[in-house]
């Protein structure tokens, strides 16, 4: 089925997005920080793209299984910790340096879950 191949593609570039944003956000945080508060919301950004990296499976576990609900379920969730990243920003009143990189990811996911519901209304 087409929409399983594409969605494999988009799964693949949230993962490979995710490691990049990964990696810039690690570089910033060895950088002198401009603001003391910019460390700590790194650090939570660090622990949500790694949790997105970690879902990776369980998403090609449920297109494998044909698991509309558990994909569509770990897309939101990979949705939430990319919001989370950005929320602590926004919390701290410091600009984030990777709301570039978060928008980028925001936008596959949401075409992976676009993906997702159009496959499961087939």
């Amino acid at each position: 089925m087409i929409s399983m191949s594409i969605l494999k593609v988009e799964i693949d570039a949230i993962h490979n997005k995710t490691k990049g944003a990964l990696d810039k956000t690690y570089e910033l945080s060895m950088n002198p920080p401009t603001s003391r508060l910019l460390p700590l919301c790194l650090k939570s950004c660090i622990n949500n793209y790694n949790a997105i990296l970690e879902s990776k499976q369980r998403i090609l576990n449920a297109i494998s299984m044909g698991d509309a609900n558990e994909l569509s379920m770990e897309l939101s969730h990979n949705m939430e910790d990319v919001f989370a990243c950005e929320e602590e920003f926004n919390k701290a009143k410091i600009e984030s340096p990777i709301t570039e990189l978060n928008s980028l990811l925001v936008k596959i996911i949401t075409n992976s879950l676009t993906i997702d519901v159009n496959m499961t209304n087939v």
